[in-house]
């Protein structure tokens, strides 16, 4: 088995490296001059094509889509999926775009994966301000997403949010190593089981909490946790720590590219992906991204799962 394996992958591999230059081949020519493969791994492409709308990225796919099939013995087929008109690459498995599913379409649709927009460790509130200034990014540009993030903050620091937008999740671990305190919901956690010793938290649960501001000049996150009832009950005691969300949870920047972290301080943002677009991919917002995806019907003599092939253009 791990022989057969190893051939499965192997001959991907060459599938996937003979489509990346066939599509660069097509880079050097007048009629899609400029297409280029900017990612590839085992299972996915992305090929830049500056300056082409998204029903030539369509047309692109299908001509490609058609030759890398001729050049391949039947099962295995390309299938063209989807345009991307206007696009971000942040790091592997982790991009975003205006997505169009045909040529028919005329509106196109937000999508992004492995961002934090669908990620479950944040709050909604830094998944809905993301998402919108993505969606900003890509119609106003930078000026919008600016403006927009201003309206945003203005909202916080106002009390104009609903409270469970500001839901914080963590999942909490029986120990920590070096006998630690842990994290903030680590310490929620204690201070739960103290209170109420009938209260069992589970290895690995997950608890949702709020940061809150208190009175104090020394500002310790730990200090400042509770759930959300708690905060519920002492509402007239406690608010929302709009500073904290503002500088450490929804904070854009337009400093040099980062990834999930970003200096200051190594803070994880909810903006990083804009971060790398305002000084890194600003020329790819204009160009087109189309994916398609070689497909091996199964068969009946076969172990093991169907095998796919995933090549993005943009």
């Amino acid at each position: 088995m791990p022989l057969l394996a190893d051939t499965i992958v192997e001959c991907g591999r060459k599938t996937l490296r003979k489509a990346i230059d066939l599509a660069n081949s097509w880079g050097s020519k007048e009629k899609w001059r400029g297409a280029k493969v900017i990612y590839g791994d085992t299972d996915s492409l992305f090929v830049r094509l500056p300056g082409r709308s998204y029903k030539e990225a369509f047309e692109f796919g299908e001509e490609l889509c058609r030759a890398v099939t001729a050049d391949n013995p039947p099962p295995v087929q390309l299938k063209l999926e989807k345009v991307y008109l206007g696009s971000i690459m942040q790091t592997m498995k982790r991009y975003c775009g205006m997505k169009f599913d045909s040529k028919r379409q005329k509106k196109p649709t937000f999508e992004a994966k492995g961002l934090e927009t669908v990620r479950r460790d944040q709050c909604a509130l830094t998944q809905k301000i993301l998402r919108n200034a993505l969606i900003t990014l890509f119609q106003d540009g930078i000026q919008g997403v600016k403006d927009y993030l201003h309206r945003q903050w203005s909202l916080i620091e106002a009390g104009n949010i609903p409270v469970a937008d500001f839901i914080l999740t963590g999942r909490v671990r029986s120990k920590y190593r070096g006998g630690k305190e842990g994290p903030v919901q680590a310490v929620l956690a204690k201070r739960i089981g103290e209170a109420d010793p009938g209260r069992i938290i589970r290895h690995k649960e997950r608890l949702p909490y709020v940061i809150v501001a208190t009175p104090g000049a020394t500002f310790r996150l730990k200090d400042c946790v509770l759930t959300p009832l708690e905060l519920l009950e002492r509402w007239d005691a406690y608010t929302i720590h709009s500073a904290y969300y503002i500088e450490r949870v929804s904070t854009f920047t337009d400093q040099e590219p980062c990834g999930s972290e970003c200096s200051p301080g190594s803070v994880r943002t909810a903006f990083p992906i804009a971060c790398q677009c305002v000084s890194s991919t600003m020329p790819w917002l204009g160009s087109s991204l189309c994916r398609c995806q070689f497909m091996v019907p199964s068969m009946p003599q076969a172990t093991t799962p169907n095998s796919f092939l995933a090549c993005s253009i943009s």
